[in-house]
Order: C-alpha cells, then sequence, then structure tokens
C-alpha cells in the first residue's frame, strides 16, 4: 500500500510478483482511515514505512492494530 505516487516503477515488479498494490492520496486523517480499513482485511504481519508521512501513519495505525512497525527513511535523490 501506498499513500503517494512517485515515480510508479515499483507498481509493475510488485504486480508482476502477485503482491497486491494500492495507492491512496489524501489527508492525514484520510489515510489513517484509508490504512486502517485495507489492514483489517489483509491483516499484515508487519507495516514497513519509508519516508515521513508513511511513517506517521504507518506508525500509528500500527499501534492501534497492534502491527509492528518497520521504518526507515532514505533519500532518492543520493547518489
Amino acid at each position: 500500500f501506498a499513500l503517494a505516487r512517485r515515480d510508479g516503477r515499483m507498481e509493475p515488479i510488485l504486480t508482476g510478483a502477485g503482491l497486491p498494490f494500492d495507492v491512496h492520496q489524501g489527508s492525514v486523517v484520510q489515510s489513517f482511515k484509508w490504512l486502517r480499513a485495507r489492514f483489517a482485511s489483509y491483516q499484515p504481519d508487519v507495516i514497513w514505512t519509508s519516508l515521513a508521512h508513511a511513517t506517521l501513519v504507518g506508525r500509528y495505525v500500527g499501534h492501534r492494530m497492534r502491527i509492528p512497525v518497520v521504518s526507515w527513511q532514505h533519500n532518492v535523490f543520493l547518489k
């Protein structure tokens, strides 16, 4: 699940591997509600986040749903 569509390069890789891929772009509150609904049906074992917005939302939803969260920050522009 993604909270923003960036360049989209991972989507064909994920869907080609048979993994679900869904994008939601909205406010933080809308993102909380969207992820909670998706995780309620998908029931992940762990949440992996990157970048600030996803980490904020993912950690909150993970805590509320008792799902472990792994977060990392990266910078795409570093060479």
